[in-house]
């Protein structure tokens, strides 16, 4: 809500959608008021979204959205990207089944972009899977790659890392809810909605 009004702000969220899951916005739709209008865009996925759900999902909206910022704004863009990582498929609150990998693919697809990035963590409840996670982003960011086996480094909280003590985030059980044609859809939704602005 905070830009709704803007135009200069365009916020992009792809999240689950349902009773008691923030931003509550419902289902994909492209929103903001006034000058804002078409500058809010929701992506909502089901129950369950695996890593290639997400990444399809997150890639063909954010591309949507960068084609639009590059063609309005030129290279006059920074871009902010917040990781809530209770989309990991260990995350005791989170819907999906996501990996650090889906977070790392996104993240990366951002920085190629080449405008000056902000990652900022958040969300997650499963404290050693948000700092697997987050630990990954970070290095990719850097342009670093840190393999999901690689061994997580001994230190004062190195327990909880147990029984792996590695850098991977499992997946959970969950069936993925997503057919690969409904996240087309919502796709071509915001694809549509960013080429008429």
């Amino acid at each position: 809500e905070a830009f709704e009004h803007s135009a200069q702000v365009t916020t992009l969220s792809v999240h689950h959608a349902g009773r008691g899951f923030y931003p509550a916005s419902g289902g994909t739709c492209i929103e903001g008021k006034g000058r804002g209008l078409g500058h809010s865009v929701n992506v909502a996925l089901g129950r369950g979204a695996s890593d290639a759900t997400f990444e399809r999902a997150f890639a063909g909206a954010a591309e949507a959205v960068a084609r639009r910022e590059r063609r309005l704004g030129g290279d006059d863009v920074a871009v902010v990207v917040q990781c809530g990582s209770d989309g990991l498929g260990g995350d005791p609150v989170g819907a999906f089944s996501l990996t650090g990998n889906a977070y790392v693919a996104c993240v990366r697809r951002v920085v190629a972009w080449g405008w000056p990035v902000l990652v900022l963590g958040g969300g997650g409840y499963a404290r050693s899977d948000c700092a697997r996670c987050w630990a990954r982003v970070t290095a990719a960011v850097c342009g670093v790659e840190i393999a999901a086996d690689a061994d997580v480094p001994e230190h004062e909280f190195w327990a909880e890392y147990a029984p792996g003590f590695d850098m991977a985030t499992a997946a959970s059980v969950a069936a993925d809810e997503n057919t690969v044609q409904a996240v087309q859809a919502l796709v071509e939704t915001v694809e549509a909605a960013m080429e008429a602005a």
